[in-house]
């Protein structure tokens, strides 16, 4: 585990682990080979999609939902 900062929100700042997902897998899209953070269970209550992710894939945002294509 290293120190990270992942934003600039105080809440971005933490301990994490750098990984690569072989796989990530959104509905029908499949991404390979993305870099990720793991971070204990208690720093995050939510699991994140982040910009590894994102920018693999085509998105838009539409009346509130987040669209991605690939």
């Amino acid at each position: 585990m290293t120190g990270v900062q992942t934003c600039a929100l105080p809440i971005c700042t933490g301990k994490a682990a750098r990984v690569t997902l072989n796989r990530v897998d959104v509905n029908v899209i499949a991404v390979h080979n993305i870099p990720a953070f793991v971070v204990p269970d208690e720093n995050l209550s939510v699991n994140l999609l982040g910009m590894s992710f994102l920018s693999s894939v085509k998105w838009t945002h539409n009346n509130g939902r987040l669209v991605l294509e690939q």
